[in-house]
């Protein structure tokens, strides 16, 4: 397989998953479309990046982390800010203050919220750094792996009784069992001849995971990656359900995106523009008013993807100025 070519049903995944995340922030948090969309949105997220994730080990690939990651992160922390400056007449250092404090506490980004997601991030891939400077010493087979996962997510559900939360190191402890499942299925994905599965296969596919994740949804309740909530089930089967439920739903995605087989630079460009689609998105809708959309399904997905290639004109126009930023080199 060629390491260097673009696996395009990953382009359609990360552009229908972003396509979610602003979908679902159009309605509020009881309603029944965050229900769903909640329950494997994110873990899709850090499935790809675990998908995406380089294995390398050196100190350098640290301080790349803060480059890519952490840059980001005050960059839209900033135009969050700047946001509720100017159109919402707030204090810039208050904005700021709050915002620092809940950071490093509670795990609250007052300024831009959705930032939560690149602090997870950071975290996850220090996680996995040593994780793999552990597994360069000694290997674990797939048995010890499944164990350790286990235990991992044991811990992480008694951590969310916590009340501090710094730098969202909680909402990372939940994440990482996705990443490095996405890291394990890309080892496979290089080892393996794979071939796409014809249309009729992906829709069945698609289908049948739809169903599996409406069950499980239905068994387990609201979840919330942001919050750290696993679900309403009784411990200790709201984690695995949180977690299988995250999986299937994320292939559904995955299967869906078979279905698109015809790539361009458009396409490439909105798969790329994901860090900005994200960091961008908080400052728009506040613009908006988070629109409440709740009866007006046809209405909040032209929102959506008016607000979704806004953010793609930002990212060109961010890259081409300053690319530093949004953690890219000139």
């Amino acid at each position: 397989m060629d390491k260097n070519k673009r696996i395009l049903f990953l382009d359609y995944a990360r552009i229908f998953t972003a396509f979610l995340v602003i979908y679902g922030h159009l309605y509020p948090p009881e309603s029944g479309v965050r229900l769903y969309i909640y329950a494997f949105h994110m873990p899709l997220f850090f499935l790809i990046s675990g998908f995406l994730h380089a294995p390398r080990t050196s100190k350098e690939e640290l301080l790349k982390y803060f480059r890519t990651i952490f840059v980001p992160i005050l960059f839209f922390i900033l135009v969050g800010a700047l946001v509720r400056v100017f159109f919402f007449h707030g204090s810039l250092v208050d904005i700021l203050h709050t915002t620092l404090i809940g950071s490093l506490s509670r795990g609250n980004v007052s300024a831009n919220s959705i930032v939560w997601f690149l602090f997870a991030l950071l975290n996850v891939k220090i996680m996995m750094f040593f994780y793999l400077k552990m597994m360069e010493k000694r290997p674990m087979s797939v048995v010890r792996l499944f164990l350790l996962v286990m235990i991992w997510s044991a811990l992480t559900y008694f951590c969310r009784y916590v009340p501090f939360n710094p730098l969202f190191l909680k909402n990372a402890l939940m994440a990482f069992p996705f990443f490095v499942f996405g890291f394990y299925v890309r080892r496979y994905y290089e080892k393996v001849d794979f071939q796409t599965p014809n249309h009729w296969k992906s829709l069945a596919f698609a289908l049948l995971c739809a169903i599996l994740c409406v069950v499980m949804t239905r068994l387990n309740g609201r979840v919330s990656m942001y919050v750290v909530d696993f679900g309403n089930a009784r411990f200790p089967f709201s984690v695995p359900l949180f977690y299988l439920n995250g999986v299937v739903g994320s292939l559904m995605i995955v299967f869906i995106s078979f279905l698109f087989t015809n790539g361009n630079r458009l396409v490439a460009i909105a798969a790329n523009s994901l860090i900005s689609i994200l960091g961008f998105q908080a400052p728009i809708l506040d613009l908006l008013g988070y629109w409440p959309v709740s009866s007006r399904y046809l209405l909040s997905v032209l929102v959506s993807v008016l607000v979704m290639v806004a953010c793609i004109v930002l990212h060109q126009i961010v890259v081409k100025i300053c690319p530093e930023v949004l953690g890219k080199r000139r």
